[in-house]
């Protein structure tokens, strides 16, 4: 399944192929969710065109698993990746359109996370309350699809990098397909017990208290204040100077915190 398709599209041909359509959404979460689920289609057809293999994991899975596509209340997308398919992601990593930003330490000085490696991210959104929660952290911060890197330990094991779980990689390959928001998408070869090695029984719905969005609410039509964004179309210009000093700020606070490891 990965690798079975073999044309390899642009940038300009995906964007045609997946065209935004985020003002098609009923409710804000559901436009933010189209944003999102294209960006994971256009993933999808770029890793299959290059043989490269990925799978969705965390609540994306459980998604998957027991609603058919989003879990009703999750603002986010998570993938899994070997650190080889990430290698070959990164080199084609240019063929995604325009309004998707890849985030990673290359292409974003002040980013730091050892759990999820890269993000794509949309260009025209941000996450509200993404700064007021964290002021010293200035990455941009538009609606995001999380690559979380499974690395491989001594015994050949590949490590969930959320909670350690090690999982041998015939419990993970060969993938299979499982519909996700009306597309047949890559997981582990048996998703349920995957999913329940880490979470239990994942039919049960947590506790309405319980159902809060950890990324925070996102707007789908206004990006954040960073080089990267792009104004979407009909709305006013990206501001830059709040930025330029965040930026400034946040890398002060992580060459700190560099300091202090040693």
């Amino acid at each position: 399944m990965v690798g079975d398709r073999q044309v390899k599209d642009t940038a300009a041909e995906l964007a045609r192929l997946f065209p935004d359509r985020r003002a098609e959404g009923k409710t804000n979460i559901r436009r933010c969710q189209l944003v999102m689920i294209r960006m994971l289609m256009i993933l999808d057809r770029v890793c299959r065109s290059e043989g490269i293999a990925y799978w969705l994991t965390a609540g994306t899975l459980i998604g998957a698993l027991r609603h058919r596509g989003f879990i009703p209340w999750d603002w986010d997308i998570d993938i899994g990746m070997t650190e080889e398919d990430y290698r070959a992601l990164l080199a084609v990593k240019d063929r995604f359109p325009p309004d998707i930003f890849f985030q990673n330490r290359d292409s974003e000085p002040t980013y730091e996370d050892d759990v999820v490696v890269a993000k794509l991210r949309d260009r025209h959104s941000n996450y509200t309350n993404w700064q007021s929660r964290h002021p010293d952290v200035v990455w941009h911060n538009g609606l995001q699809l999380d690559i979380l890197l499974y690395r491989q330990d001594a015994a050949g094991r590949l490590i969930n990098p959320v909670r350690g779980t090690p999982y041998r990689r015939d419990e993970l390959f060969p993938l299979r397909e499982l519909e996700f928001e009306g597309a047949p998408l890559l997981v582990p070869k048996d998703p349920a017990f995957y999913i329940a090695v880490r979470y239990g029984d994942y039919m049960i719905l947590p506790p309405a208290s319980e159902r809060e969005v950890r990324e925070g609410h996102a707007d789908p039509f206004n990006p954040c204040d960073h080089p990267e964004s792009l104004a979407y179309p009909g709305t006013r210009p990206v501001g830059r100077r709040s930025w330029q000093a965040g930026a400034a700020a946040g890398l002060a606070a992580r060459l700190g915190r560099l300091l202090l490891r040693r």
